[in-house]
């Protein structure tokens, strides 16, 4: 695991992740390009949520066994950020609205 990555870092390279169209997903944390759930780490990985997106960049092995993911910084700046558990957020906005939070939390890091 990428422990030494600030939370700032994360949250840059996590929405560089999702910032595209076809780069997003909702209920799974990673999709390959078939639509079928992976790991995020799985290099055939062509989309992911936001947790999933974290777990890449944190290099966080079988998140979906473990979910540290939610433990992670980055993941709590999000949650404050989105007004909600951001894997709750995640499935039920929009990739723009995704995207906003994402950039919310950002702002909120740099401050």
């Amino acid at each position: 695991m990428s422990a030494d990555k600030t939370t700032l870092q994360v949250l840059v390279e996590g929405r560089a992740l999702i910032a595209e169209p076809g780069t997003w997903t909702t209920d799974a944390y990673a999709r390959n390009d078939q639509g079928e759930e992976c790991d995020p780490l799985d290099p055939a990985a062509a989309c992911f949520c936001s947790l999933g997106a974290i777990a890449k960049v944190m290099e966080m092995p079988d998140v979906s066994a473990t979910l540290a993911v939610d433990d992670a910084p980055a993941a709590a700046v999000l949650t404050k950020a989105a007004g909600f558990w951001i894997a709750a957020f995640n499935d039920s906005r929009t990739q723009e609205e995704v995207l906003a939070a994402w950039d919310r939390a950002i702002a909120a890091e740099v401050a």
